[in-house]
């Protein structure tokens, strides 16, 4: 059966691992499933295993089995989720050997510890919220409280289980332990990936330092007091345990007496053991007196006992040997003493009384504890007598179960020894007064227990009741098959801790001065309750001001969020969290700030880009059609306007007027001034002047409209397309370009000052003649002074060079190519100033 249980549980992992490669595994329903499982697979092994489950046993054991293979399938899903390659064979592996040790009847806990090395994973916690995390790591660490703590390692209590019962119960054990470990592990995994989480899980700040407060302070305090409740209940079990060893060798030494009396006289030697053989306890007892005399060892109280023949060799080793303590004759246990008559004749005398009822006897005088004593040698071999009888069982039944134990009969297989071994437990757990001690139907059952081949059987403590007693050593002899041995034994003080604390508080009523140590203990106890209320207080304040701050914080945000940049936070602390209020008020304020300079900005670029539309409209649209003239322009602001204005003008069919200026000043002033120029140019009789008249009227207008320093550079000029003639006046702007076909160079420069600066402006007329193919290009300073980063400007050159390279090209194309390779020249520098050009050419009519 345990073979098919293995089979099953290996194809459960194998098949948990293909459906998780398949698809994703949602945790929560898994976890749920584990849960339940792994909670009745335990309560149905545990009612499965009581006395009084008879004939519904087996189904029991197999209910128990259903549902751990349930709790094994979700742990084997839980596992599998985020596994890799590398992951499976090692943990396929591991657990086929776990299964196969169960497969062969091994211990239910080898094989739950060598599964549980194949179990830990656990990055399905990945998928849940810090929240849930806390949440199943509590559930989780009840849920191995209870497979391992309440019950570690199940075992039947009562009752003959073997063949199919057995091997249900042990397979359920060894999965529902497999699973309680997992349980264990994986809270400790969720509660350290819920700390890694600064927030905790909890999105109130307030709440989450509390939280933090209270386990610092409270986790310690429970620390503390389970400290004090162990040391305290360990301390007085070890100080039992060691006056129960004190009591077991005085009584030795009791038994050493009362034999040395007997031997005083060596001819009343044998009434006088008779007599201590016949008292009414040592009767009830068990106990046994051996008499040697005449070089014959008789036996002259009591029943007989296995390697009695031997204790002879005692009487004759006592310098070597103890003379009294715990005696190890067969698979029984004595407190036993020798002692030899006081005359060099050889007679002797041992007296033995069985030590269960011996060990409840002498429990009354220290302190009602329950005593024990064992033998290391027996557990070595395997098999031994462990004992402290609460209802004083009759000394012939426990040598019936020790007889029982140590008899192998020719054929007998297991299952009827151990039938033989349960038959004996139960007549040792009947009182000679034939009252049944059951556990759970006896207020004090019995703590005798027997250790045979590695399986416990019969009534145990806990498993971990062992750590939970008091020890100490009781010196002793046994017989090793060949010689006599000296032997330490280990004594055993148990009782409820609950009792032994309350116990505090019933011996105050015999002993007044026992209230000393409970108001100590209450001191320290509302000291502790006074540094957590203090804490806690701390605590509240801090994390009322840290809501405070985080809530004006958000509010601010909010109303930050919805544009409202007017709202201040007020700042009622000094700490970090106020400080970020202030500097977020501060932030606040430059927001306002950079809002209104931003809409001053938006409000400028509106203005400007309204007066750069203004300023395209002032200048020409496209190029005048002229006879015998090819005419082009081109203007390029640095800023969205500028102050640079150039024009062409047709006078008549035959004429045009040639204007390009420059404004001192940049931007809408520069602009608003070049405006100006503009009206008060197109307002002249253009047709009938000259330019020689137009520029001492632009001047005598400027000089009385502008401020003082303000000025404009203009080049004036009237080309007539019919026979070339071009007549002109240079008003302090730069030289125009006069390129002719054969590739000499002119510059334009008979005119005046500059206009606006002084009234009455005295200028002077140029005159020249453009022939066919001839180029003139006037444009503004932004050509010639634009620099490279250094400082280096394009200059005169570069403008010439540049126009007799392009002087086969369209007017327009030499503009354009010019304005191009000013504004290349000047490179990371940036535009400096406007680039305006007017080319034109004259050509063949």
């Amino acid at each position: 059966m345990s073979a098919v249980v293995a089979g099953i549980a290996l194809a459960l992992a194998l098949v948990a691992h293909a459906r998780a490669r398949r698809a994703a595994v949602a945790a929560g329903p898994v976890l749920r499933l584990f849960a339940i499982a792994l909670v009745i697979a335990w309560a149905l092994w545990r009612v499965a295993a009581l006395p009084a489950a008879g004939g519904w046993r087996t189904t029991g054991f197999a209910l128990a089995l259903l549902a751990a293979l349930v709790a094994w399938w979700a742990a084997m899903t839980l596992i599998a989720v985020g596994w890799r390659g590398r992951d499976l064979a090692p943990r396929i592996l591991t657990i086929g050997i776990a299964l196969l040790l169960l497969g062969s009847g091994r211990s239910p806990r080898t094989v739950a510890a060598v599964a549980f090395t194949g179990m830990l994973a656990w990055r399905w916690r990945d998928t849940l919220p810090t929240t849930r995390r806390f949440q199943i790591g509590v559930l989780w660490l009840a849920l191995a409280i209870v497979t391992l703590w309440v019950r570690p390692f199940p075992r039947v209590a009562t009752g003959a289980v073997t063949g199919l019962p057995l091997a249900l119960a042990r397979a359920a054990s060894a999965l529902t332990l497999a699973c309680g470990l997992h349980a264990l592990f994986g809270s400790l995994a969720l509660f350290r990936a819920w700390v890694r989480d600064p927030s905790l899980g909890i999105r109130a700040v307030a709440r989450r330092l509390a939280l933090s407060h209270v386990l610092v302070g409270l986790v310690p305090l429970l620390l503390l007091s389970g400290l004090w409740i162990s040391t305290t209940v360990l301390g007085a079990l070890n100080e039992r345990a060691i006056v129960g060893a004190r009591v077991v060798a005085e009584q030795g030494r009791w038994f050493e007496r009362v034999l040395a009396a007997a031997l005083e006289r060596p001819d009343q030697a044998a009434a006088r053991l008779a007599g201590v053989a016949g008292i009414p306890g040592a009767t009830r007892l068990g106990t046994r007196v051996w008499w040697r005399h005449d070089g014959r060892l008789e036996r002259i109280a009591g029943a007989p006992v296995a390697d009695e023949s031997h204790l002879g060799t005692w009487l004759d080793s006592l310098r070597l040997l103890p003379r009294s303590g715990v005696l190890q004759l067969g698979d029984s246990l004595f407190l036993a003493a020798a002692a030899r008559a006081p005359a060099d004749s050889g007679a002797g005398a041992i007296l033995a009384a069985p030590l269960p009822p011996v060990l409840r006897v002498l429990a009354d005088s220290v302190a009602r504890a329950r005593l024990g004593a064992w033998n290391y040698a027996l557990i070595q071999r395997g098999t031994g007598v462990t004992g402290a009888d609460e209802e004083r069982p009759d000394s012939a039944a426990i040598e019936s179960l020790g007889r029982a134990i140590s008899r192998a009969n020719p054929g007998e297989s297991r299952a009827q020894r151990e039938a033989r071994i349960h038959r004996a437990l139960d007549a040792l757990r009947r009182t000679p007064a034939g009252r049944d001690t059951t556990p759970g139907r006896a207020a004090n059952s019995p703590r005798t227990s027997i250790v045979a081949e590695g399986d416990t059987l019969g009534v145990p403590g806990n498993g971990a009741a062992f750590l939970l007693e008091g020890h100490a050593l009781a010196l002793g002899l046994h017989w090793n098959g060949q010689v006599w041995r000296g032997a330490r034994y280990m004594v055993t003080a148990s009782e409820d801790p609950g009792s032994l604390i309350l116990g505090l508080v019933r011996d105050t009523r015999s002993n007044v001065l026992g209230i000393i140590p409970l108001l100590m203990l209450g001191f320290f106890t509302l000291l502790a309750l006074l540094v957590l209320a203090w804490d806690l207080a701390m605590v509240t304040g801090m994390g009322r001001s840290i809501a405070e701050a985080v809530g004006a914080l958000r509010t601010a945000t909010q109303r930050l969020g919805a544009g409202d940049l007017s709202h201040r936070i007020e700042v009622r602390g000094d700490d970090d969290l106020w400080q970020v209020a202030g500097a977020f008020n501060r932030a606040a304020a430059e927001l306002e700030q950079a809002r209104a300079a931003e809409r001053e900005r938006q409000r400028r670029e509106d203005e400007l880009e309204v007066a750069r539309r203004i300023q395209t409209r002032l200048l020409p649209s496209e190029p005048p059609d002229v006879a015998g003239l090819e005419v082009a322009g081109h203007y390029d602001p640095a800023l969205e306007v500028g102050g640079d204005y150039y024009d062409h003008l047709v006078l008549d069919p035959r004429r045009v007027l040639l204007v390009i200026a420059d404004v001192s000043g940049k931007s809408v002033p520069a602009a608003l001034i070049m405006s100006g120029f503009r009206a008060a140019l197109v307002s002249q009789d253009l047709a009938r002047a000259q330019p020689l008249e137009l520029a001492a009227r632009l001047n005598d207008f400027l000089h009385q409209s502008l401020e003082s320093g303000k000025f404009v550079t203009a080049f004036l000029a009237v080309l007539d397309g019919g026979d070339g003639s071009l007549t002109y006046v240079n008003a302090g702007h730069n030289p125009p370009l006069l390129l002719r076909a054969d590739g000499r160079a002119e510059w334009l420069r008979e005119g005046g000052t500059i206009l606006g600066i002084l009234p009455g402006g005295v200028y002077e007329q140029g005159r020249t003649r453009l022939e066919n193919g001839d180029v003139l290009v006037l444009y503004t300073d932004g050509v010639t002074e634009g620099a490279r980063v250094g400082g280096e400007q394009w200059g005169e050159e570069r403008t010439l060079e540049t126009v007799r390279r392009l002087a086969s090209e369209s007017c327009a194309r030499i503009a354009d190519e010019l304005a191009r390779a000013v504004r290349a020249f000047e490179g990371t520098a940036g535009a400096t100033d406007d680039v305006t050009l007017v080319v034109a050419r004259r050509r063949p009519v």
